[in-house]
């Protein structure tokens, strides 16, 4: 009946670690490995990709710009109609 409850708390053994050296070696392999699945989009998508990115900020700014102009014109006639009805 009585358990034996010295291994109930026990922690698992940790399993020896490689040296240093050979961790690098294996990171810079599987490093070297990917780094070759990479495909690089050709000069004609990047200006393309580019243009699309250059036209969109543009768009971006445009449109704060008149919404800026927009609110900056409204919230002086909102000023001036207070002045006209408090006065």
């Amino acid at each position: 009946m009585a358990e034996n409850t010295a291994d109930k708390g026990a922690k698992p053994q940790k399993a020896a670690k490689e040296p240093l050296g050979s961790r690098l070696n294996k990171f810079f392999r599987e490093y070297r490995s990917e780094a070759r699945k990479i495909v690089w989009p050709t000069r004609e998508q990047t200006i393309k990709n580019n243009n699309i990115v250059i036209a969109v900020m543009l768009a971006a700014a445009v449109m704060v710009g008149v919404l800026d102009f927009l609110f900056m014109n409204g919230i002086q006639l909102l000023s001036k109609l207070g002045t006209l009805y408090a006065g």
